[in-house]
């Protein structure tokens, strides 16, 4: 299933009595720790660092497709400790110790969907041509230039990767009893929550 199409999926999960994610999300508004503004930081940075719009569209592009991967890994780990609440703590430092490896995991994969999508989905293949039909939906959108669905959509999955990076290492290792909240179809109704709540403040 394509990584993008996965944002417009509505969970039927049923409403949590104790913390959300929306709320622990919407509680770091005002700080220097919310999602949002993280996203706008490296948003700033990247325009500052391109030579021009073609080229500050191709960043975009790229981080949209690492931070999306990298958001699968820690759907992964979260739902993981839905699963295995008693030893959060221990997944926690473990997912932490791979750090390393697994950046240079999706580095790779990155780079290969990003040639396949800068190709117009031509690859003469690689390693990850199973995987390309992932991002397939970009392409027309990199054909057409659309710089305004390459910001949203950058800003979105940057604030969706601050957001699950923040419940990771910030919340359930000193409150491994919410572990409730980051069961698979919940997450998946927060990631595309976030997504909402960016399009509405990019557009107010």
């Amino acid at each position: 299933m394509s990584l993008f199409k996965r944002l417009s999926e509505r969970s039927q999960a049923k409403k949590d009595t104790g913390p959300t994610l929306m709320g622990l999300f919407l509680e770091l508004e005002g700080t220097p720790e919310f999602p949002f503004d993280l996203a706008m930081a490296t948003y700033q940075s990247l325009s500052e660092q391109s030579q021009g719009k073609t080229e500050f569209t191709s960043l975009l592009l790229e981080d949209i497709i690492f931070s999306s991967l990298y958001a699968t890994y820690y759907e992964e780990i979260l739902n993981t400790i839905y699963e295995n609440p008693q030893i959060t703590i221990e997944l926690v430092n473990s997912f932490s110790e791979d750090q390393e490896v697994r950046e240079q995991e999706v580095a790779e994969q990155t780079q290969a969907h990003l040639q396949y999508v800068l190709n117009l989905g031509k690859c003469a293949g690689c390693l990850h041509c199973d995987h390309h039909e992932d991002v397939q939906d970009l392409i027309q959108y990199w054909r057409k230039q659309d710089f305004t669905f390459f910001s949203t959509l950058y800003l979105g999955m940057q604030t969706i990767q601050f957001s699950m990076e923040h419940v990771l290492y910030d919340v359930l290792p000193i409150a491994p009893e919410n572990s409730s909240i980051v069961e698979r179809s919940q997450l998946l109704k927060f990631r595309q929550n976030i997504y909402d709540d960016v399009e509405k403040r990019i557009n107010s």
